[in-house]
């Protein structure tokens, strides 16, 4: 009997054996998972146009070092526009349909709540990432209840878009068929946070918070400093932060009124440094607009549009900012401070036939670049420096085809200091 159990052990030992080296194994494929795993997909945009997509891998004050293939490449923060998180896949983590309110403050913050109080003074917001911030009501330029809802939406689009010397706000009425708007002065709330009292001329007219659906402050909106840094969030908040602080796996900020929070990567959209440091001139007003086509219809110059209403295309690709000029299109813009200007030129691509136009760009009358664009020619970067220049003018004139088809794309037409 000693025997035949000695036997067995002899013929289980190397299966033994090679199930531990399997757990083994095991083990450290699971390590090694969860060191990649705390690694995030992002897409680095930097001041030069071009764009890097790998594994972020770490971050602090100075630098952001990035897994591009099998190269760690490391770029300094002053270098960086834009970082965009979890790839063209990302998504919101809070539904478009899901009951919610948005709070825009002055600085142009902006919070989705999933429940609000408003106490006297102060409303008291519960985000949909499980923090509560407080914010005086001082500080708040809207609050929209029933976010999600568009009827609600366009009421205070609506709103926002005329000069109003007082508070609004916006009341479901009683057959909850129709929301009205009224103007007066918002006092806060009673203590228990039931109802509005508002000033109606005379009276001051108490409103139940359930027939509440918006409130506009009459408060002049604050010039967003040139050194704060945007940040999206996947629940929908906006964050104009004046300091953040990267941490291992996390990044965390503080805004301009205090309001405090951190994010941990695979929860950030985007964070973006490029306030104040660039501009798409189709963000921009033009100071003066020239058309005069020669023989086609007046085509209005498009802002990240093609002159068919669809997106730009040049060389087969999508660009989702910047102008489309149809020849003989005169725009100019204000660029007073910075020191380049940058676009990739092309023919749109929804040009069928033959085309060509003479393109030049000035400065202060001064040209700085000139060329002839036709169909089939590869997209053109150009990058011109403008440290002088006050006023630049992009001019699309006509060419050996005269203006037929002279559709002109500037993509990514942007101005940076």
């Amino acid at each position: 009997m000693t025997i035949r159990v000695a036997l067995n052990l002899k013929q289980i030992q190397p299966n033994l054996l090679r199930v531990l080296a399997m757990l083994s194994l095991l083990c450290v494929v699971i390590r090694v998972g969860a060191q990649q795993a705390q690694f995030t997909t992002v897409d680095v945009r930097l001041r030069t146009g071009e764009t890097l997509r790998g594994q972020l891998v770490a971050a602090n004050e100075k630098e952001i070092v990035v897994q591009v293939g099998k190269d760690r490449v490391a770029k300094p923060l002053t270098d960086l526009m834009q970082l965009m998180f979890g790839g063209e896949g990302a998504k919101p983590n809070v539904a478009p349909d899901a009951p919610q309110t948005h709070v825009r403050l002055l600085d142009g913050t902006n919070l989705v709540a999933q429940q609000i109080n408003i106490r006297e003074k102060i409303l008291e917001c519960r985000l949909f990432t499980g923090q509560a911030m407080s914010v005086p009501l001082d500080k708040v330029h809207w609050v929209l209840m029933t976010a999600h809802d568009a009827k609600t939406r366009a009421e205070l689009e609506q709103v926002l878009a005329k000069k109003f010397a007082q508070d609004v706000i916006l009341v479901l009425s009683r057959d909850q068929q129709a929301i009205n708007a009224f103007s007066g002065v918002i006092l806060g709330t009673d203590e228990k946070g039931t109802r509005l009292n508002f000033r109606l001329e005379e009276d001051v007219v108490p409103i139940d918070m359930s027939r509440l659906r918006g409130m506009v402050f009459a408060r002049r909106v604050e010039a967003k400093p040139n050194d704060t840094i945007r940040v999206v969030d996947r629940f929908g908040n906006i964050w104009l932060a004046k300091v953040i602080a990267w941490q291992k796996d996390r990044l965390q900020l503080e805004t301009t009124y205090g309001l405090k929070t951190d994010l941990e990567w695979n929860q950030l959209l985007t964070v973006d440094f490029s306030q104040g440091r660039l501009v798409y001139l189709s963000d921009l007003e033009p100071l003066r607009v020239e058309e005069k086509p020669l023989l086609a219809d007046v085509w209005h110059y498009r802002r990240d549009r093609n002159l068919s209403g669809g997106p730009i295309s040049i060389g087969q690709r999508l660009y989702q900012k910047g102008l489309t000029l149809h020849s003989r299109t005169v725009l100019e813009y204000n660029v007073e401070g910075y020191r380049e200007f940058r676009c990739l030129l092309g023919m749109e691509d929804s040009v069928n036939g033959p085309a060509k136009a003479l393109v030049r760009i000035e400065g202060d009358g001064r040209e700085l670049f000139h060329a002839v664009v036709s169909t089939g020619d590869k997209p053109r970067e150009i990058s011109l420096g403008i440290e002088n220049v006050v006023r630049l003018r992009l001019i699309v004139d006509y060419g050996d085809d005269l203006d037929l088809g002279d559709h002109v794309a500037f993509a990514e037409a942007r101005i940076l200091k």
